[in-house]
């Protein structure tokens, strides 16, 4: 491979290359065998090592950018407090969700306030991935911290859509099936902070045991499904009530398969790391 570098011919003004000239510039500007020499509002370059000369480029030299700490160690962003303020509204939604269905009264007032919730929830995805563009290094994958941001943002729009349709339906009182579905979803959305934290402390094992028990409570919630699916058609119903529950039914069986998802992208990063 040819070298820039020539110990037997004059050295040609401008011939490196833009991508050397740039990674001497950003990696090495002010190292001990390159001296700068100003020429005019322009930087000339030069290797002055020993019987070696390298190709001068032309570059603006900026000496004051590299002075700056803050340029080369910007400030750390802790996605892991951002994640524990998701999991926190997600686990609020959840409590609302449960307390609407155990007295469904002031239902416009409930409703509204996981829709406030989904919206925050909303903001901290925003706030998640604005910094991941931001950030070169991340205490875990970009992928994973893209991955949880997207799920966990998922089951509080299925949870905030569940009880609009409820609205929309105009459901007069939830189901027995419906209250234990949500308060498995609220048992859920309590272990995943439980392991959110246990994975910022590298418990590995621990986050393990907390995605066993997701997994177990979204297999309960399935069976549940199932069960109220059947109750729901094998019963003498109105067509339009069996829709509408199927419907809802529906919604709070994918918000639980998204709690799974994220319960597997913890597992999946414990693989990685421990």
């Amino acid at each position: 491979m040819t070298s820039i570098v020539s110990q037997d011919r004059p050295v040609v003004k401008g011939e490196a290359s833009n991508f050397i000239s740039s990674i001497l510039l950003q990696y090495n500007p002010v190292c001990d065998n390159v001296h700068p020499e100003i020429d005019g509002e322009r930087n000339q370059c030069f290797a002055v090592s020993p019987g070696f000369y390298a190709h001068p480029f032309s570059m603006p030299f900026r000496k004051e950018r590299f002075n700056d700490p803050m340029v080369l160690f910007p400030k750390k962003i802790d996605f892991f407090e951002i994640f524990d303020k998701a999991i926190d509204n997600l686990a609020k939604a959840t409590d609302t969700l449960v307390a609407l269905f155990r007295d469904y009264s002031d239902v416009e007032a409930k409703t509204k306030e996981i829709y406030d919730y989904e919206q925050e929830g909303d903001l901290l995805t925003h706030e998640i991935m604005k910094e991941l563009n931001k950030t070169f290094l991340t205490p875990i994958d970009r992928e994973d911290i893209h991955a949880l941001a997207a799920r966990i943002d998922d089951v509080l729009d299925l949870i905030w859509a569940s009880v609009d349709r409820m609205v929309v339906y105009k459901i007069e009182a939830p189901t027995s099936e419906a209250i234990t579905i949500a308060e498995d979803l609220q048992m859920t959305a309590a272990i995943l902070k439980k392991a959110l934290r246990e994975l910022r402390g590298k418990s590995y094992l621990r986050v393990q045991e907390h995605c066993i028990e997701i997994n177990r409570l979204e297999n309960r919630i399935d069976r549940l499904y199932r069960d109220a699916l059947g109750k729901l058609l094998n019963t003498p119903n109105d067509p339009v009530y069996i829709i509408k529950w199927k419907d809802i039914y529906q919604l709070l069986e994918d918000a639980s398969d998204r709690c799974e998802d994220v319960a597997n992208i913890l597992e999946g990063i414990v693989l990685k790391y421990a």
